[in-house]
């Protein structure tokens, strides 16, 4: 079988890529800059700590590496891994990753507040809802 550390690099995933990752860059420390959040939604998982190695971008190492490298980004949200995921990189950045709604009975979807210490969903059908604390 296919090793787990080489299970993104199917059709269905794909890679941020050079010209990508260097314009999140500016725009990351644009933010840096000027004393802003971030919020990266992305369809495809950026850390396979919320989702799965078989369903995160092909470069994801170098990925969340420079997301490290940037306390700005308060949340990366997700879709493509149908189960759902979430976690916390040590920056205190949250990592979410919402279920499949063709994949769950009752649907998947919900809505995202963003307030000054906190960033919450309010899930319906079977997405739960969630208080993500901000980390500054």
């Amino acid at each position: 079988g296919i090793p787990p550390e080489r299970q993104r690099f199917v059709p269905f995933n794909g890679a941020i890529g050079a010209r990508q990752m260097e314009w999140l860059r500016g725009e990351l420390e644009e933010a840096t800059r000027n004393n802003e959040r971030a919020i990266i939604l992305t369809h495809i998982p950026l850390d396979p700590r919320a989702a799965s190695l078989k369903t995160v971008i092909w470069d994801y190492p170098e990925a969340t590496s420079m997301l490290g490298q940037y306390d700005c980004v308060s949340l990366v949200l997700a879709g493509h891994y149908h189960p759902g995921g979430y976690m916390v990189n040590g920056n205190g950045c949250h990592h979410l990753t919402i279920h499949g709604s063709l994949t769950h009975e009752h649907g998947s979807y919900g809505v995202v507040n963003v307030y000054g210490d906190r960033i919450t969903l309010h899930g319906e059908g079977d997405l739960p809802s969630r208080n993500m604390a901000l980390h500054r």
